[in-house]
């Protein structure tokens, strides 16, 4: 194959390129059309007349940022690279815009004929109308090992409109291609990027496929506003073809160009930015960039080549100005050279995957023969000589080192943060750890106190039935003994009656007094009897409820009166005296037992620790309904608390008569009786010399009869 290049002047020039190259005489050639005049006329009566001068000639062409030819830039000129093949066959295609690009890529897939038998595409598209990205993807999924060159259409950076072309006319929207047939075509495909990322990591937070509206939650025009400053944003989208925000993807980096700035202050950018990317701002490091060409063309060496394609970003035509004429100068050196200056170009690489690359220089190097170019080679020569370069390649140095060093700066801090980060994270796990021990142990401990307190509980619940069983003994003593002894004097008289009788010497009178005598002890026997039974009735029933967990309805007064009778005896030797006034109508659903627990700590507290000796106490239990809840109130006219002992009295084991063998849990336990049982509150009113008060209030479903 063999590729020549013409800046067009006039149809005559043209006709005398074609004759004196002999194109009339070719079957298969391929015109590559790039245009700076973004006019359809111009274009329409361009490709007409040359339809009449080569009837069978197949064209493919774009409107450009700048034309390549030969080594050199041109702008708003056209050139035209007749490319003249001897075993490889050619065949053009059109398709209008879809709905979307990915559609518009699957729908030129679907044109190409005996697309599995096509070696090589060149592409362009509609630059401001196409999604580049979604547009080849629809390629890589139908036709993954079809290599893909070419780009994004444009229009001298106007963004008004860029038009796309083959032989048959102007397709203004949507995308146009040559495909090659010919399975021994070498097709090798490269790239230049060397743009450096510069700036903090930024997040994109809301995007939509290739147009993105905030990044780090702020409108994306403000954050172009924000790090370069307002006439950058003023002119977007001009000048962010400048400055694209870099992206990793797949371990390569990619620069993603503005295209279109919207009202609401989003972008559209060449190619997709996924929502959740972090992105940083790109520049052209001139040194890199230049430096990097002889590497990059030495590379092409490796292969055939006779004719070279280059499709490079409008971003390095503005950055390098002519300086970019260094960088294409060595790929001239190689064989005929042309291309165009692009609004995103597209790349395949070696894995058979398509991208849509910003910022970078893309190369296609066909050849139809095996040979390599054995005679040619590029020295590593520094391209940045020229003098006019020099202050723009310092400074490009200085922002890439400075870059450098803060990116290094803070992957180190990074590292650090990370390194702390892992420690924290061991000790809080070592931390986290030995919590979970002594939560544990603490577990432990608490099912060994809750059992203690258990034990401790019906402990009191005996000593408290103790108390009970020893005052209802006493009580019924006195009655039984005095009826065994009257029983025993009835006995006795009987006995002297009998003796009296079988002696002849009853009277009358005698056995009319003896019978009274008789009828009173009985009667009193009986009472005696009476009192004991109702004795060991009322202590049978306290005895039973201190026993069981289970609620009742009963009484209020007439079971604080059984529980009084139960301690009557203790009351009585004591001196002190229990008034209680409750109404006898008051029935509550409660426990009755806990009640008399209650009742019981609290009398036998007061008469140990209330009263002074010889002092005759008064304690008064008083009840009353409050929201259909019991409020039970407890008294005494003792010595009282200090505030010390008042704030202490329901702690465990406080007490204030340890030398008299005092446990202090008595009250501790009429507090968890009251709050935990009963789910109820107790709080004490006191004062020194003022005596006591317990104010209980207990949750129950109260009634007045």
């Amino acid at each position: 194959m063999k590729t020549y290049n013409l800046i067009y002047e006039s149809e005559a020039s043209l006709e005398s390129f074609i004759d004196k190259h002999k194109f009339k005489d070719e079957n298969n050639v391929l015109l590559q059309i790039f245009t700076g005049v973004c006019e359809e006329d111009f274009i329409n009566t361009l490709v007409s007349s040359l339809v009449k001068l080569l009837p069978h000639i197949k064209i493919v062409g774009a409107t450009t940022d700048g034309e390549i030819m030969d080594g050199d830039i041109f702008e708003f000129s056209t050139v035209l690279s007749f490319s003249c093949f001897e075993q490889t066959k050619i065949q053009t295609y059109t398709v209008a815009l879809e709905e979307d690009s990915y559609a518009t890529g699957l729908s030129f897939t679907k044109t190409i004929e005996n697309i599995k038998d096509a070696k090589f595409l060149i592409s362009f598209v509609s630059g401001l109308r196409v999604n580049g990205e979604d547009y080849l993807k629809a390629f890589e999924d139908e036709a993954k090992e079809l290599v893909i060159a070419g780009g994004l259409a444009g229009d001298n950076a106007t963004f008004l409109g860029t038009i796309i072309f083959t032989e048959k006319g102007v397709a203004k929207y949507g995308a146009v291609g040559a495909v090659f047939y010919n399975e021994n075509l070498h097709v090798h495909t490269h790239f230049n990027f060397s743009w450096e990322k510069i700036g903090k990591m930024l997040t994109v937070t809301k995007a939509d496929k290739n147009r993105v509206y905030t990044i780090d939650g702020i409108k994306a025009s403000e954050v172009y506003k924000n790090y370069l400053g307002d006439e950058i944003e003023k002119m977007l989208p001009a000048t962010g073809i400048e400055f694209p925000l870099i992206i990793k993807k797949d371990k390569m980096s990619i620069a993603r160009a503005v295209l279109n700035r919207h009202d609401d202050g989003s972008l559209t950018f060449a190619g997709n930015i996924e929502e959740g990317a972090t992105v940083q701002f790109g520049y052209g490091n001139i040194e890199s960039i230049l430096n990097e060409a002889p590497k990059c063309t030495n590379e092409l060496l490796n292969n055939p080549i006779e004719s070279i394609f280059v499709y490079s970003c409008m971003a390095r035509k503005h950055l390098l100005g002519k300086g970019i004429v260094a960088e294409l100068e060595l790929l001239n050196r190689l064989a005929p050279m042309s291309g165009f200056f692009t609004y995103g170009e597209f790349f395949h690489d070696q894995n058979n995957s398509n991208e849509l690359l910003n910022q970078t220089m893309t190369i296609v190097t066909l050849s139809e023969g095996d040979a390599l170019l054995t005679n040619k080679h590029v020295v590593s020569e520094d391209v940045t000589k020229d003098s006019d370069s020099h202050t723009v390649s310092a400074l490009s140095h200085l922002i890439s080192v400075t870059s450098k060093e803060l990116q290094e700066f803070n992957e180190d801090l990074e590292s650090k943060i990370l390194e702390k980060t892992s420690q924290l994270q061991e000790l809080n796990s070592d931390l986290e750890q030995r919590v979970l021990e002594e939560a544990r142990k603490l577990e432990l401990q608490y099912e060994v106190l809750v059992e203690a307190e258990k034990k401790l509980i019906e402990n009191e619940k005996f000593a408290s039935l103790g108390t009970l069983v020893a005052g209802v003994a006493h009580e019924i003593n006195t009655p039984v003994g005095l009826s065994l002894t009257g029983i025993s004097h009835i006995e006795h008289e009987l006995k002297k009656l009998k003796m009296a009788y079988d002696a002849g010497e009853m009277s009358e009178n005698n056995f009319t007094s003896f019978m009274e005598e008789t009828r009173m002890m009985s009667k009193s026997i009986h009472t005696n009897l009476v009192k004991a039974a109702h004795l060991v009735k009322s202590f049978k029933q306290v005895s039973v409820d201190q026993s069981s967990e289970e609620d009742r309805l009963f009484n209020v007064n007439d079971y604080v009166e059984e529980v009084l009778i139960s301690l009557r005896n203790k009351i009585k030797e004591s001196k002190h005296r229990v008034e209680v006034d409750i109404d006898k109508n008051i029935f509550i659903t409660s426990n009755p037992g806990s009640l008399s627990q209650i009742l019981t700590n609290l009398i036998m507290n007061s008469m140990i620790h209330a009263f002074d000796e010889d002092f005759e106490g008064e304690m008064r239990i008083s009840a009353s309904i409050k929201d259909k809840d019991l409020i039970l109130r407890y008294k005494d006219n003792g010595k009282g608390m200090d505030k010390d002992t008042k704030s202490k009295i329901f702690d465990p084991f406080f007490t204030t008569n340890r030398s008299q063998g005092g446990s202090g849990l008595g009250m501790n336990i009429i507090y968890n009786i009251v709050t935990r049982k009963l789910k109820g509150n107790i709080r004490v009113l006191s004062a020194v010399g003022e005596g006591t008060e317990f104010v209980i209030h207990i949750p129950a479903v109260c009634e007045e009869a």
